[in-house]
This record gives C-alpha cells, sequence and structure tokens, in this order.
C-alpha cells in the first residue's frame, strides 16, 4: 500500500492517530494446551528477532467463570511466559479482539504470535466426506 493510498484510507476511515511500531512480538494465553507450545514459540521467535515480546490473557465475563485447574493452566502459561522473558498483563474486556488490538497500540507491538489447532492439520486428507467433517469442527485459537 502506497503512502499516498494509506493517507486516502486514514482520511476515509476518520483515523487520526498513527502509532509507530517495532519489531515487537504478542501472544495471547489461555488454559489450552496449545498455549505453552506458543508461548515457546514466541520466546524462540523474539530470540531470534532480538526483541522485545508480550504475553497477555484477556479475561471475559465468560472466562472469569473458568474452573480452578483452567485459571491455575493460564496463570502457569503467563507465569512461563514472564519467566522466558516476556512482559505480561491480564486484561478484563468483554471483547477480546478489541482488548488485544488496544494492548498492541498502546504498547507499540507489531507481530502477533498465534497457535494452530492440531486438528486443522487433519483435513489435509484425500477423502472429502472426511476432510469435511474435519474441518468443519470449531478451531480455538
Amino acid at each position: 500500500m502506497s503512502r499516498a493510498t494509506f493517507q486516502a484510507y486514514r482520511v476515509d476511515q476518520s483515523i487520526e492517530s498513527v502509532w509507530k511500531t517495532a519489531t515487537a512480538l504478542l501472544t495471547c494465553v489461555g488454559p489450552d494446551a496449545a498455549a505453552e507450545r506458543v508461548v515457546r514459540a514466541a520466546a524462540r521467535l523474539a530470540g531470534q528477532l532480538n526483541t522485545e515480546w508480550h504475553a497477555i490473557y484477556v479475561e471475559t465475563p465468560y472466562l472469569q467463570r473458568l474452573s480452578p485447574g483452567k485459571r491455575e493452566k493460564t496463570l502457569a502459561n503467563l507465569n512461563l511466559a514472564q519467566e522466558l522473558g516476556a512482559r505480561t498483563a491480564v486484561i478484563a474486556h468483554a471483547e477480546i479482539a478489541q482488548s488485544i488490538i488496544a494492548y498492541a497500540r498502546k504498547n507499540n507491538l507489531s507481530k502477533l504470535v498465534i497457535g494452530r489447532d492440531p486438528v486443522r492439520r487433519l483435513c489435509l486428507g484425500k477423502d472429502p466426506a472426511a476432510k469435511s467433517w474435519r474441518c468443519s469442527r470449531p478451531i480455538s485459537i
């Protein structure tokens, strides 16, 4: 996107402020099994890029009712991120996506590290019926 196109977009969308971004990473954690893998991957990537990274947990009203085991797993994932060099935060907000964007803007973060559901990898089979069934399952991020 050219600078002129970008400026026209900003005017069209009434976007007044522009924030500087650095090569800094953001990852979001939760209680699922993939969160630890994502945290470790973000730490490795930050090390390779020689940059800072952040790990956050957005706690929605629904997530406030997590079982004690899942809450402990989430906190363990945040503690792991902190041990591996991340700045960590817990954000209470009803909208996860809006919270992530606001945090990234506030902290000048330019890259988001997300996980991929292992079930998604099974979608590469040749049988169309089985592939359709496997791929129709919800994907958690």
